[in-house]
């Protein structure tokens, strides 16, 4: 027993009846399955990226030079001010180079 089809669509090979087995119907699409899928997927990397925002992302701290004087060979005076969040702490660290080391922004 061969099927045939009633009309083909343009475009469409047309097969010997009976040579390649029987044809499947296309496969029907699940827009909406797919949606919610998509939609919750989506959800649940947003709530991932709050999280670890929250947990590693940029904090309320901030570190501004004010001034820096009195450059010698040997010594600077520098003026800097340090904002930290209610309740938090910080340890303010200063590293210097030989003046032959090449200069890497301050800023982390």
């Amino acid at each position: 027993m061969t099927e045939t089809h009633a009309t083909i669509p343009p475009g469409a090979p047309v097969y010997p009846p009976g040579r390649y087995g029987r044809r499947r119907q296309p496969g029907r699409r699940r827009p909406l399955l797919a949606g919610l899928l998509l939609a919750a997927l989506l959800a649940a990397l947003v709530l991932i990226t709050v999280r670890l925002y929250g947990q590693y992302g940029d904090p309320a701290y901030d570190a501004d030079v004010i001034t820096y004087t009195g450059i010698t060979d040997s010594q600077i005076d520098i003026d800097f001010r340090v904002n930290v969040p209610t309740g938090g702490s910080a340890v303010c660290v200063l590293r210097a180079a030989p003046p032959t080391a090449p200069r890497w922004p301050a800023r982390r």
